[in-house]
């Protein structure tokens, strides 16, 4: 059996910058939710005679799936320690806690809906980092940030296993003229162990566990162009 859809969301971003001192600026930025809302038929396959009847069930329902990108607020800050070396903090708040609560729905013969609670926790986020400038062209970008787990050992999926999350990321970014400045950078995240023990009942027993490597690594490149 399988699942596909895509869809379309529209979310904005606003944020304030001012500088109370000459060497120290501050920002404030807010991310609004975005909705999906996902629909599709399953399709299944290489089912014998004796399984036709579930695949006419199954074949004709659709599933609807409404998905929440949660929203966030950051705050910021940046300090000239000189002209050329900088450092910089933030802490952020994300609203994760409604991206665990979706209803599943059925479009059918039989209309029925599902409440799906992930039991996710809104999560918060601090960041600290330098910016240090080589000479008149280069600028090299160091920082690490802590967020912490959406949700507990007890609600974990061993399918999801989020935890807290260590971000390890460094960058380098070249001014290619007065106008555009590129840049490459990398990021390693330890996701932590991930440990879950989830009850499934008297039957299924108790799945639990723990991963001992669960690592994410993002290669990035960007490019700014001032007009």
């Amino acid at each position: 059996m399988s699942l596909e859809s895509w869809d379309e969301a529209f979310a904005g971003n606003a944020g304030i910058l001012i500088r109370p001192l000459e060497r120290l600026r501050l920002g404030i930025t807010y991310q609004s939710e975005a909705d999906f809302k996902f629909g599709f038929r399953p399709h299944l396959t290489n089912l014998g005679p004796g399984l036709e009847f579930i695949r006419k069930q199954i074949g004709s329902a659709k599933i609807n799936i409404p998905m929440t990108e949660p929203q966030q607020v950051m705050l910021s800050a940046v300090y000239e320690l000189t002209s050329r070396f900088s450092l910089m903090g933030n802490v952020g708040w994300q609203n994760w806690s409604d991206f665990g609560e979706f209803p599943v729905g059925i479009s059918a013969n039989n209309q029925k809906t599902i409440e799906a609670n992930l039991h996710f926790s809104d999560t918060c986020q601090i960041a600290v980092g330098q910016q240090y400038r080589i000479g008149e062209k280069w600028t090299w970008s160091a920082g690490f940030a802590y967020d912490s787990s959406p949700v507990s050992k007890a609600n974990r999926s061993a399918t999801l296993p989020l935890d807290r999350q260590l971000r390890y990321g460094t960058g380098i970014q070249y001014q290619v003229n007065r106008d555009v400045t590129a840049g490459v950078a990398s990021e390693f995240v330890d996701t932590g162990p991930g440990p879950f023990s989830n009850r499934r009942g008297p039957l299924a027993g108790t799945l639990q566990g723990h991963y001992s490597t669960n690592y994410l690594d993002f290669l990035a490149l960007n490019v700014i162009w001032k007009f």
